[in-house]
């Protein structure tokens, strides 16, 4: 274990000029979490969310749930105070960084209502384009503050090993700059578990095959590591609370097209013509959710469509190569353009289609394509920044819950068969029956996704 006095000492006077020429410290208060600390103090109940990649989800640890920093930071808070029910929530994503998070969190962190968001995305946006890292990482915080602006934020930084060199030379790594950026304008506490550890290698304290086996992921010697550099910074600030929790008020964005109204639609959720569109589970004790895959070439005959009210979309998809896939899209009738990837065979995608639409309807069609050398893709689910609109393409939930019934009158001169009949009326559930007709050398197959009946 680190000594924490010692450790507070060196790094509350650790500071480095940036590639901006400003200087920063490995821990930064600013706001300083005081609602947190203020409720945690009135003994209420508390949610902490932890949103980021594959070290939050504790990746590296021998016991994940038990050895790595994310756990261990949730059981500290339970000690330090046993007067409050504590929740945690987690939201990985692991392949996407801040991208996906950005637009799944609606759903996966903001309906349960957290008090406290650790926000996790240095590691996992290496490759994510500086746009778009922005307008994602700008746009969760400001989802958070839209949704509850007494809600506190907290940015941690991990150390991947192509940011020794910048640590190096007195720079932030770009990932980083971005998170203290948006940090900074919103004065979000944050703490650098990279900068910290890489001060440490350079003065011989620490090695980096003790701290990591890998690029990323730490031991659980560096989980410990990140534990302490946070608990620590986490007690002195809860030394310092002076008011009741109060809300922020939200200041100007830094990106007026930041993702802040983000929402997914899964794959299950769009009404895709079964004949050219094959649902597919998810890949077990993966990220890899279930995707919709094409089995044949839709074009002109059945294209996914989403009409949306927003400024953005995209898709969240897997292709096991880069380029050219075989999916198309336009947005509002538009022409039809290729999807391509940057290839990401260890996992899903996301990939923004438009990111400057005017605030409005909008719709967006998918198609497949015929090629002999374009890429395959599963798309898992559509990002918008923004919502559905009534009578999209999109079922809602108790659509998909629950099979709908539609009445088949069959003549008796034709010969059926259904898997569930045995009447010439007969309710066929949408989502597990496909009739089939038979008479006189004429076979008909019925879609339930095509049929015109209204429910009954």
């Amino acid at each position: 274990m680190l000594n924490l006095l010692g450790l507070s000492l060196i790094l509350l006077g650790s500071g480095f000029s940036s590639q901006q020429g400003q200087t920063y410290s490995i821990l930064q208060e600013r706001n300083g979490l005081q609602n947190v600390f203020a409720r945690l103090k009135e003994g209420v109940p508390i949610r902490i969310a932890y949103v980021g990649g594959s070290v939050t989800a504790g990746a590296g640890a021998s016991q994940i749930g038990k050895t790595d920093w994310r756990s261990q930071t949730t059981a500290w808070f339970k000690r330090q105070y046993p007067a409050s029910n504590i929740e945690e929530i987690d939201d990985f994503s692991s392949d996407c960084g801040s991208l996906l998070a950005a637009f799944k969190f609606q759903q996966s962190v903001l309906t349960r209502h957290p008090d406290l968001v650790f926000l996790e995305f240095s590691g996992t946006d290496l490759q994510t384009g500086t746009d778009d890292a922005v307008r994602a990482v700008e746009g969760i915080v400001r989802h958070i503050r839209l949704a509850d602006p007494s809600t506190e934020i907290c940015f941690v930084h991990p150390l991947h090993r192509s940011m020794l060199t910048d640590y190096a030379h007195g720079k932030l790594p770009p990932s980083v700059f971005i998170e203290e950026t948006v940090a900074a304008h919103y004065q979000l506490s944050s703490v650098n578990f990279g900068a910290y550890v890489a001060e440490q290698i350079r003065g011989g304290q620490l090695d980096w095959n003790s701290f990591s086996q890998g690029d990323l992921y730490p031991t659980d010697a560096g989980h410990a590591t990140y534990l302490d550099v946070l608990t620590g910074f986490l007690a002195n600030l809860s030394q310092h609370v002076n008011r009741h929790a109060s809300p922020y008020r939200l200041t100007i964005p830094i990106k007026s097209d930041a993702f802040d109204a983000g929402s997914y639609v899964e794959a299950s959720a769009l009404r895709a013509d079964s004949r050219y569109w094959k649902l597919t589970p998810g890949v077990a004790g993966t990220a890899i959710p279930q995707a919709l895959v094409s089995v044949d070439s839709a074009l002109e005959r059945a294209p996914i469509t989403v009409s949306f009210q927003g400024t953005a979309v995209g898709l969240h998809l897997s292709c096991d190569s880069s380029g050219p896939t075989n999916v198309e899209y336009r947005l509002d009738a538009g022409a039809w353009s290729t999807v391509a990837t940057s290839g990401k065979p260890a996992g899903p995608s996301a990939v923004i289609l438009g990111a400057d639409l005017k605030q409005g309807l909008h719709t967006l069609e998918i198609r497949s394509r015929q090629s002999a050398t374009a890429a395959p893709v599963s798309i898992h689910g559509i990002l918008l920044n923004g919502e559905t609109v009534k009578n999209s393409a999109v079922m809602n939930t108790a659509e998909r819950q629950a099979p709908r019934a539609f009445a088949l009158t069959v003549p008796r001169s034709m010969e059926y068969s259904t898997k569930s009949a045995s009447s010439f009326h007969t309710r066929i559930p949408v989502r597990s029956c496909i009739a089939t007709i038979t008479g006189r050398g004429v076979v008909a197959t019925v879609y339930p996704v095509f049929l015109t009946k209204q429910p009954i």
